[in-house]
């Protein structure tokens, strides 16, 4: 971070060298394309530069920081009325002796002529024209603060934007931390249900399944860690939890799943995101009075990855149906901050089947 922001300084910098370069050196290509070799020409078109520069860096890196953006307003305009008026009586007087230069230098005195009593009448001078000049040049003035102001304000626009993305950020990777230590628990606690029923009447296939969690907790500490994994190792894995959920299943349940048996190295995802699906399906979808099934398909059409679960509507009771419970509102919530508006969630009820749908765009 330090070092994008000593990068963005640097660029910053160049940025203003860059005009003011352009500012001072046109009058200056001007100059040695004109025929007047009068430095008074070259310095006139300098002179409101300069000043011109003193107010807006006055203002761009004291002013507007130090009073008007901690709201001292009266403060803010009395240091800018003050520099504006000095400046202008300043500038005016050092225009009036550089005319004044010019007039000299181009005057050439002439023998037996004499300009003494034959002078215009005071009336003669344009007051008005004299009056407008002046007037220019003190809203002249006014220029670099507005300048100045619209460019500090913007700044501050762009790092309060900067600081707000930053903390939606870290809150964003805080919930879906949050969520996902979430599952993690909820996961286990599944798992270890399953091999507690295993242990009683099937004790090999319960020391079985302990080695298969073993293997996919591994997995679940050290490979979920990272905000996507590989799809191939996050579909070999929900292979092995699916296999992990049969040994606990009777003759009455008939399962089957469809997985690509090759996946481009190209695709990640958040991981997690299936299980709840088939933790659900697990619960809802078997009985130990009826035959029942459990299908899962996963396919990938191009960059999109379409998972379908069918499986029979055995609901606990009226409160508790197969779309509720701690893993589906996790997916939910985990969807809509990894996969805004790229992501397709659908549950129904079909002939007795209920069939959920969630196709992720992943490009």
């Amino acid at each position: 971070m330090e070092l994008i922001d000593k990068k963005k300084r640097i660029l910053i910098i160049g940025a203003h060298f860059l005009v003011w370069l352009v500012l001072f050196g046109l009058p200056l290509l001007m100059f040695f394309n004109s025929p007047d070799d009068s430095y008074q020409h070259l310095f006139r078109a300098w002179l409101p530069l300069f000043f011109f520069a003193i107010l807006f860096y006055l203002n761009y890196l004291l002013l507007t920081d130090r009073y008007l953006f901690k709201k001292k307003y009266a403060l803010y305009f009395l240091f800018n009325s003050l520099l504006v008026i000095v400046i202008f009586l300043v500038m005016s007087f050092l225009k009036e002796m550089i005319l004044f230069d010019d007039m000299m230098h181009k005057m050439k005195p002439m023998d037996g002529v004499s300009f003494e009593g034959n002078m215009p009448p005071n009336d003669f001078k344009s007051k008005p024209s004299m009056a407008l000049f002046m007037f220019m040049d003190f809203m002249f003035l006014l220029i670099p603060i507005g300048l100045s102001l619209a460019l500090k304000i913007g700044e501050k626009w762009i790092r309060v934007e900067r600081e707000k993305n930053e903390i939606e950020t870290k809150q964003l990777e805080t919930e879906l931390l949050h969520l996902r230590y979430q599952l993690q628990p909820h996961f286990f606690f599944n798992s270890l249900n399953n091999i507690y029923s295993l242990v009683d009447y099937a004790p090999l296939k319960a020391k079985e399944a302990i080695h298969s969690l073993s293997k996919l907790m591994r997995y679940l500490l050290y490979e979920t860690e990272q905000k996507k994994v590989d799809l191939a190792q996050e579909l070999y894995f929900l292979e092995r939890y699916i296999q992990l959920m049969e040994l606990r299943l009777t003759d009455k349940t008939k399962t089957s799943y469809v997985f690509p048996e090759k996946v481009p190295q190209k695709y990640y995802i958040a991981p997690l995101l299936f299980i709840p699906l088939i933790e659900n399906a697990y619960k809802h979808g078997t009985s130990t009075l009826q035959e029942s099934v459990i299908n899962f398909q996963l396919t990938l059409i191009g960059d999109r990855i379409h998972f379908s679960c069918e499986n029979s509507n055995f609901p606990k009771n009226e409160n508790d149906k197969s779309v509720s419970g701690i893993g589906i509102e996790n997916l939910k919530k985990r969807l809509q901050l990894i996969y805004p508006e790229k992501f397709l969630f659908n549950c129904s009820v079909r002939d007795d089947k209920y069939c959920t749908v969630l196709i992720i765009d992943l490009g």
